[in-house]
């Protein structure tokens, strides 16, 4: 039966059974529309564990209808969740952010450099090269005074090595600040890695295909016009991690070594992002069909998003 002449917005029914408890496992049924006809086809996906709906901001529930769902139970086998291996936060509140940016002023030295989204390639800042909007003001080298009674509590967060992250983006797009040069406006940062993590392992790990597609995986569901998606501190905490294995560590940080040796000669170079993959790949036991489906699905994403049909 057709319910919707042109269905925009998909139904959800719940089916509510006195029964005994089988686990927390969630039963995902998908709905398909026939090609020669109004009705909807149901078809069963495999069950999915319920662990995927608390780990996800309000209980998205949209990665659970994904094909590709075996590949992610993968991924996040050897994983761990980024919250618990290192700390992810706004820069500023919106607050902050207003305030800071009345005390902008444009210098190609000293104080403290800002940038904020629009001022974020991956694994490099665009300070200097690209101009700072903020509250009507352009700002090519935009600097902030590097001292508490501008900046109070935040100084010791813009002071320290972290990587900064746009907070929209078609897929991350972040750089390692190591030396604490850096603040940031309407931006997220992680800092203080644990254990063996450390924030260039995570910055390779971030630029990878892979980390592209369980964020697709997770949040495609919340694309916003032109296909940008949301990189807020929420969103990033729950992004599955690989287990720092040293050989895993030493081979990601390598090919970062390589892009940021090539960024600061003058011309990044990001095709060392491929061996970061085949690092990944080699770690969760990801075979060649597993990588073509994550690459199909974030090369596929990004095609839509040019063409506008996000």
């Amino acid at each position: 039966m057709k319910v919707f002449k042109e269905a925009s917005v998909y139904p959800v029914v719940t089916v509510l059974e006195r029964g005994v408890e089988q686990g927390r496992v969630v039963n995902v049924m998908h709905g398909r529309s026939k090609t020669t006809s109004d009705d909807i086809v149901m078809s069963e996906l495999p069950a999915a564990d319920s662990r995927w709906l608390d780990a996800l901001p309000n209980r998205i529930w949209g990665v659970l209808l994904s094909e590709h769902r075996s590949v992610l139970e993968k991924v996040s086998s050897k994983s761990r969740w980024l919250r618990d291996v290192a700390n992810v936060n706004a820069m500023t509140t919106a607050g902050e952010a207003d305030a800071f940016g009345t005390q902008l002023r444009d210098s190609a030295r000293g104080a403290c450099r800002v940038i904020n989204t629009g001022t974020i390639d991956p694994f490099e800042s665009l300070w200097g090269q690209k101009a700072l909007t903020k509250q009507g003001a352009k700002f090519l080298h935009p600097v902030l005074p590097l001292n508490a009674e501008t900046l109070g509590n935040r100084l010791a967060l813009f002071r320290s090595p972290k990587i900064i992250v746009a907070k929209i983006a078609h897929r991350c797009e972040a750089f390692l600040d190591g030396e604490g040069k850096f603040g940031g406006l309407d931006v997220n940062c992680i800092y203080g890695p644990a254990g063996d993590y450390t924030l260039k392992f995570l910055v390779g790990y971030l630029h990878s295909d892979v980390a592209a597609f369980v964020h697709r995986l997770f949040f495609g569901g919340l694309a916003m016009s032109g296909g940008y998606l949301p990189f807020q501190a929420p969103h990033l905490r729950v992004l599955p991690v690989p287990n720092a294995e040293s050989k895993l560590v030493a081979r990601v940080e390598k090919a970062v070594d390589i892009i940021i040796a090539s960024r600061d000669a003058g011309s990044i170079d990001l095709s060392p992002v491929t061996d970061i993959d085949d690092a990944l790949a080699a770690h969760f036991g990801l075979t060649p069909s597993d990588m073509a489906a994550i690459r199909e699905v974030v090369q596929r994403d990004m095609e839509d998003a040019e063409l506008g049909n996000v």
